[in-house]
């Protein structure tokens, strides 16, 4: 079974203005995650620093702000 990946809808926010890096952390943060900010923009741009609970919490995150 494939896992979600979260980081294509969570580059697509940062490209579209939606959210900048320092909101998506915010809301990373603020439901568990631990990855600094940097760790999570080079994750998000396909540089695979997390892993786990970390991007499960990302994927979380992403899911909520597109409800």
């Amino acid at each position: 079974m494939k896992r979600y990946d979260p980081r294509p809808a969570a580059l697509h926010l940062l490209e579209t203005g939606e959210l900048s890096i320092e909101d998506l952390w915010l809301q990373y943060k603020s439901r568990g995650g631990s990855a600094g900010v940097l760790e999570l923009d080079a994750f998000v741009h396909d540089i695979p620093l997390l892993h786990g609970l970390e991007v499960e919490v990302l994927r979380v995150t992403i899911e909520e702000l597109a409800k």
